[in-house]
């Protein structure tokens, strides 16, 4: 420590009292003096008393400690012998600089998981009929019909007042057509005792050709009008 002290009180000696007179070792501690200066080792109204000591403010860059001639090297050596001094202050931020280009879009990332189903919407209302469609297909021919409908009746009586008065009357069909149905109509000329009178049998014949009717009468004291009808028709 004292060997420190011992220096610089030389080196500020030497520079105050014009200690050295040899040119180059002036410009030598003239930049001693600068990195003194620059390093709070040497005081401002010291490094004025040098020649050719340029005024230069505080700084730590030693790119701005150059004396004369700016011996740099020499300035090195003294800050690795004695050291630096306390570090300064912090210096205001200086102004946001200008923003750089967007980068390249990064790579596309893997798809995400499925999320839940939502809830189901509300349906929706009927849209409008459709054109019609083209017709279909004949249908297979179906079962045997009938054609040509025509109506036969025939007709007899029973005299009044007969003991056993029997009569059968067949409204028979055309050729080639059958009863499909019929009926029997009897007229007993306004008298409603059926005790005396009565229908027996009304249903197609045996052959098939027409429709029979068999009435009967019994001591009824008037006429007994027996009328036979069949509805016939071709059938396939």
């Amino acid at each position: 420590m004292r060997e420190r002290k011992r220096k610089r009180r030389e080196f500020v000696w030497g520079v105050r009292g014009g200690g050295a007179r040899n040119p180059a070792t002036k410009k030598i501690l003239a930049g001693f003096a600068v990195a003194a200066l620059g390093l709070g080792i040497l005081s401002p109204s010291a490094a004025a008393a040098t020649d050719p000591v340029p005024t230069v403010k505080p700084t730590s860059s030693i790119s701005q400690l150059r004396g004369g001639d700016g011996c740099e090297e020499c300035v090195k050596r003294y800050i690795k012998k004695y050291g630096k001094g306390p570090k300064g202050d912090r210096g205001p931020a200086g102004p946001r600089g200008v923003a750089g280009p967007a980068g390249k879009a990064g790579p596309r990332g893997p798809e995400g998981k499925a999320g839940t189903s939502g809830i189901a919407g509300p349906a929706g209302k009927d849209g409008a009929d459709g054109a019609t469609g083209p017709q279909g297909p004949a249908g297979p021919v179906g079962p045997p019909g009938i054609s040509e409908l025509e109506y036969v009746e025939a007709s007899d009586s029973i005299p009044a007042n007969s003991a056993n008065g029997q009569v059968s009357v067949v409204a028979t069909c055309p050729a080639g057509k059958q009863p499909i149905g019929g009926g029997v109509f009897l007229n007993a000329q306004g008298d409603t005792n059926t005790d005396k009178y009565g229908l027996a049998i009304s249903s197609p014949t045996t052959a098939k050709d027409g429709w029979l009717g068999f009435a009967w009468a019994k001591n009824l004291p008037s006429r007994l009008d027996v009328t036979t009808h069949a509805i016939c028709a071709k059938v396939a």
